[in-house]
């Protein structure tokens, strides 16, 4: 599960790259690829709507909201990107330079 939560970038773009990476099907690695996203977008619904009632903010309030959160993600983002993953070599099949020696 550590893949899935903080995982190499090129990996992570596309659901066909997950399905390559981690040897499931294309619809399983869909799954995972959508759940995620669903739930971070209702969970910040949620929060939102809940800081914007309690504080009974103006629209220029919720908007600087909205914008460092923006900028609270990119930056989150821009760390992943940051520590990024190197290729793990196998023994046994990273060890000579015929990728099919198993």
């Amino acid at each position: 599960m550590r893949g899935f939560i903080l995982d190499c970038t090129a990996v992570e773009a596309k659901p066909t790259g997950k399905a390559w990476y981690y040897n499931v099907s294309q619809s399983v690695a869909s799954l995972a690829t959508g759940i995620p996203g669903v739930f971070s977008a209702f969970l910040g619904i949620f929060i939102g709507s809940f800081l914007i009632k309690r504080f009974k903010m103006e629209p220029r309030h919720v908007s600087l909201l909205t914008a460092g959160a923006a900028i609270i993600g990119a930056a989150a983002y821009f760390i992943v990107i940051a520590f990024g993953c190197e290729q793990m070599n196998i023994i046994g099949i990273d060890d000579t330079p015929d990728r099919y020696n198993l």
